[in-house]
């Protein structure tokens, strides 16, 4: 299970954590809040989430709400049911928080 560029040595770990809390959880919460960030943690010094954002708003011409439609965290949480997209805010290009509700 260890990758290099992973954070910590550790590839897939969020998504053990977003499935096992939503197995504990079962369906107790209608939102899900997400934050972007450069930090020199990650892989090339930024989050996945982060990276494709801003993949998604240089194709979708600034159009934020595609640019998190493209992203692996979204196909995630929409399959799990949270498929509006409720607040963005891009504090700066380096830090995006992003809420998602059923």
């Amino acid at each position: 299970m260890q990758s290099r560029g992973s954070v910590g040595g550790i590839k897939g770990l969020g998504q053990r954590w977003v499935d096992e809390a939503f197995e504990i959880l079962q369906g107790k919460f209608s939102g899900i809040k997400t934050d972007w960030r450069k930090n020199p943690d990650y892989p090339d010094g930024e989050s996945l989430g982060l990276k494709e954002f801003k993949k998604g708003l240089i194709e979708f011409h600034g159009d934020k709400t595609k640019a998190v439609k493209s992203t692996r965290f979204y196909d995630t949480m929409s399959s799990k049911g949270f498929k509006t997209v409720h607040d963005i805010w891009r504090l700066d290009k380096n830090n995006v928080i992003v809420v998602l509700k059923k």
